[in-house]
Order: structure tokens, then C-alpha cells, then sequence
């Protein structure tokens, strides 16, 4: 079964809950290696990942959860691009601990799913502690 990621000729890169300093540090980073940062604030949260990433075949939810989570999820980019783009966000000092890449599996989950994924394996990869 072929993916719908395909369906997206653009990478992006969906910022989850991130303060607006950090947020355009982040699109500068994001527009020079040719991926668009798309904002998405914590209201979204019942929303489909593939919804938010403009896949074919998701619309929107009508029901409206929020998440705490500050994360950063990149559609359709390789790793070449993503580490690019992490290494410059070290570098400029403004990182995000909870990060993922749109699959197959995680494009219809909601995002908060996904963001409470996201820190439960954040949480185990640190020790147990919950640092968010």
C-alpha cells in the first residue's frame, strides 16, 4: 500500500505550540533549506496530522482538543534536510524537545496522539523524567 505523504510536493515543517520568537527563528531556518513552516497553535489538537500537512483525503475536525506540547514535525523532508535544519536550530539556540517525522502510521492520528506519543518516548529516552 503506497503512502499518501507522496500527495505533498512541499516539506514542511508544522511547529506545535511555539512561542513567536522561537517560532521565526525557526521559518528562517525552515525557508533556507526550502521548507515551509506552517504554525499551528494548541487548539488543533483533535485535528489529523495529514490535515494539517494538506494531504488529500483528511478534513477538518469539528471537535476541538488542545495540547501543552511544544513539538516540531516535518512532512516530506529527507534526513539530509531535517538534520540541516536541527543542526541550525542548536546552533541559533532555539530547539524543540518533542520532534517527529509524518509516516504512513502517524498521518491520521490526531495530533494530540501524537504529541502525547511524542513525550512519553521523550520521557523514557531521558531517564523516566518527565521534562517535557
Amino acid at each position: 500500500m503506497k503512502s499518501r505523504i507522496r500527495n505533498s510536493v512541499a516539506k514542511i515543517a508544522i511547529g506545535v505550540n511555539i512561542e513567536s520568537e522561537k517560532a521565526v527563528k525557526i521559518e528562517e531556518i525552515c525557508r533556507k533549506e526550502n521548507v515551509v513552516f506552517k504554525p499551528v497553535q494548541a487548539d488543533n489538537g483533535g485535528e489529523q496530522i495529514g490535515y494539517l500537512c494538506g494531504y488529500k483525503g483528511f478534513e477538518k475536525c469539528k471537535k476541538i482538543e488542545s495540547t501543552d506540547k511544544e513539538c516540531l514535525l516535518f512532512s516530506t523532508c529527507d534526513n539530509k534536510t531535517i538534520n540541516k535544519i536541527l543542526a541550525m536550530m542548536r546552533e541559533s539556540g532555539c530547539t524543540v524537545d518533542l520532534k517527529a517525522m509524518v509516516t504512513a502510521t502517524n498521518q491520521s492520528w490526531t495530533l494530540c496522539k501524537l504529541a502525547e506519543q511524542l513525550f512519553e518516548e521523550h520521557t523514557q529516552m531521558n531517564g523516566g523524567e518527565k521534562n517535557g
